[in-house]
């Protein structure tokens, strides 16, 4: 690789104000790497982040080994190498970007951070298990959700923490990333009034993840390719909102184990728990509502034999809200021998909320019902 077509970009830091974090990229494409020769945005929300961390004493790395996965121009790594010279950081990425992310080292002295190829489709690992993962832009593309949900799982340890930014573009695709991530690590979004107060955007996301840990919680549960798999329980933070003098609405994210630990628990039992969706969630989430429902279950009611979980998927869209489908879920539910002992579960946005709603309200003369809305609209 030649450098002297490359463009410096210059990102001030706390720490030492008059050196700022410099690093060559290549805005034009004249080196044919690819996206990941250039400085994004998510990279400087997610460094800027980790330099008011640091400025304001909440991250001490002195010891640690930090990995940044995807890491292009370095900027992100570099930035953290300067704020915790203390630490140690490895940058890696596919091997044409690797001579980049050396130049760009020695450009800022970084004697704490070194380059070293790692492909996600081979995931080789670094040698070691790496105190923090730094991902930026890491999910911009389809094809790159799986072998990055892999090489996390495959390099985090138990105690392991993973900042991950990135910048919306395709809602419906960054969802199913979300999905893959969730099997194996529980996280939560870095609220904008803890990132950097100049450096952040509505567009741009910052999660911070930790991965899934065994406890005595634990159930095999039968997936719908017929897999089983064993997972635990994960209860996660949430804040309940009072309305009309109940707090009925729980908001959080990641709920699936608490929203069935909750039904469980504060609910009257059911022979039947019947959850309705469309085919778009169910894609993503079918699967972690049968971990959920039996990890919640194995939590709560030990000493009980399981209840069923049946899922009915319908079509999505406003189609679907229609006297036809509302007969054909009944129609499903007596088929399937559901009682007035069934509880229903509508897991949709507004067109699931209404229909399998009225279909609650109807079947059998009513029967206890769970809203679980996915759009601001169902909310």
């Amino acid at each position: 690789m030649t450098f002297e077509s490359l463009i410096e970009y210059e990102l001030e830091i706390s720490r030492d104000e008059a050196s700022p974090v410099r690093v060559l990229q290549d805005a034009t494409g004249t080196t044919r790497c690819g996206v990941g020769a250039t400085v994004w945005d998510a990279g400087l929300v997610l460094a800027k982040y980790l330099d008011r961390q640091t400025a304001e004493g909440r991250l001490d790395l002195a010891g640690k080994t930090v990995l940044e996965l995807g890491a292009g121009t370095g900027i992100v790594g570099i930035a953290l190498a300067r704020l915790q010279p203390q630490s140690t950081v490895v940058l890696t990425d596919k091997q044409e970007l690797v001579p980049l992310l050396e130049r760009n080292i020695a450009l800022n002295g970084a004697q704490n951070a070194s380059a070293q190829r790692l492909d996600w489709t081979e995931a080789d690992g670094i040698g070691c298990t790496p105190d923090v993962i730094l991902v930026s832009d890491g999910i911009w593309a389809r094809d790159l959700h799986q072998p990055l949900a892999d090489v996390l799982q495959h390099t985090a340890g138990a105690d392991t923490r993973v900042l991950l930014a990135y910048e919306t573009r395709a809602f419906a695709d960054e969802a199913e990333f979300i999905a893959l991530w969730s099997r194996h690590f529980r996280f939560r979004d870095i609220k904008p009034a803890d990132q950097h107060p100049l450096v952040q955007s509505e567009d741009i996301y910052v999660f911070e993840g930790w991965r899934k840990v065994n406890s005595a919680a634990e159930q095999q549960t039968t997936m719908s390719d017929g897999t089983q798999t064993t997972r635990a329980l994960q209860l996660a933070e949430v804040e309940r909102i009072s309305i009309l003098g109940s707090e009925s609405i729980v908001c959080g994210f990641h709920l699936a184990d608490y929203m069935w630990a909750d039904i469980f628990a504060n609910l009257a039992p059911a022979s039947t728990y019947v959850l309705i969706t469309d085919s778009n969630l169910a894609a993503l989430y079918a699967d972690t509502q049968r971990e959920a429902f039996a990890a919640a279950w194995a939590h709560c009611r030990a000493d009980a034999a399981a209840p069923r979980l049946l899922v009915h998927v319908l079509a999505p869209g406003e189609t679907s809200k229609s006297r036809a489908t509302k007969g054909a879920i009944e129609d499903w539910m007596l088929a399937s021998k559901c009682t007035r002992d069934t509880l229903v579960v509508a897991l949709g946005g507004g067109v699931i909320g209404d229909l399998v709603g009225f279909v609650a309200a109807t079947f059998m003369r009513g029967v206890p019902f769970v809203q679980v809305p996915t759009s601001l609209l169902a909310m």
